[in-house]
């Protein structure tokens, strides 16, 4: 549409950017199904700092600490 000077519509952005978003959440899900196995209890202990860290972050937000 932008060539007779209309801006795209939903239908054509969406059936240009679907596809690709399919295609790379279906490959992200196949390397990680091959990669989950072999790094899952690092990858939970980090995430599960990451939130601690998050969380202590927030409640010295909120006392007004930082």
């Amino acid at each position: 549409m932008p060539a007779i000077g209309l801006p795209p519509s939903g239908v054509t952005v969406s059936s240009e950017t679907a596809p690709p978003a399919c295609l790379l959440s279906a490959i992200g899900v196949k390397v990680g199904a091959m990669f989950g196995d072999k790094y899952r209890a690092p990858a939970e202990r980090i995430g599960g700092i990451v939130l601690i860290l998050i969380g202590v972050k927030t409640l010295l937000t909120g006392l007004g600490v930082l």
